[in-house]
């Protein structure tokens, strides 16, 4: 499985997630603190969404990342990285969360 199929698997599931709840894209575009255009460039599969805007979106929809993962990517193991993020954010705020994603995001450019 290449990425680009994985990546169009993991923004169908947000997708989908997103639906299930009734939440409509201005909703979520908002709640994540993601441009709405580029919440349907992601869904549609026209753009591909990277980590720190994934991290927005899922923790918006109250999601685990490890789940939006096909299981033979994962091999049905917790994503770590998920986890640990989701241990160091509990308790915190979604503006402290997305300052932390924002910050996350300005440090990998740089390495």
């Amino acid at each position: 499985m290449n990425t680009t199929n994985i990546i169009h698997q993991i923004t169908e599931k947000l997708k989908e997630e997103r639906l299930r709840q009734g939440m409509n894209m201005t909703t979520l575009s908002n709640i994540a603190g993601v441009n709405l255009h580029m919440i349907s460039h992601y869904e549609n599969g026209s753009r591909i969404i990277n980590l720190p805007t994934l991290m927005k979106v899922a923790y918006a929809l109250n999601l685990n990342m490890s789940i939006l993962f096909p299981k033979d990517v994962v091999n049905q193991k917790k994503d770590p990285v998920a986890e640990q993020f989701d241990s160091i954010t509990q308790g915190l705020s979604k503006k402290a969360i997305n300052n932390i994603l924002e910050m996350t995001k300005n440090f990998l450019q740089y390495i």
